[in-house]
């Protein structure tokens, strides 16, 4: 499970992409709001997930962050939503091709 150790969910996604379909429980931070708002995200105690479209710009704000508990999810939303998980937000949440593998976190 991505979110097994409580993690903090982050949503670099612009605020429209967002609210067009979000993981349970992940809050938007938009990327062009990074900088601004880089002390809070490294006060965070949990491990943090930074979620964006197809997991490259989620690199970019991991390096931004520096912080070593700072995790991207692997294809992004696209892959998520690919291998079938649940989107809030979405009318039809399943999508039409299928991803064979789960998503999973990279540094």
């Amino acid at each position: 499970m991505v979110n097994s150790q409580n993690a903090q969910l982050i949503d670099i996604r612009a605020k429209k992409k967002f609210e067009s379909g979000y993981i349970q429980g992940s809050r938007n931070i938009p990327f062009t709001d990074l900088k601004d708002r880089l002390a809070e995200i490294r006060a965070i105690e949990q491990p943090v997930i930074i979620i964006c479209d197809m997991g490259v710009q989620a690199g970019a704000a991991i390096q931004m962050i520096g912080k070593d508990s700072v995790y991207r999810l692997e294809g992004g939303i696209g892959g998520w939503q690919g291998a079938g998980m649940p989107l809030v937000g979405v009318k039809d949440a399943k999508s039409k091709n299928k991803a064979k593998t789960k998503p999973s976190l990279s540094k």
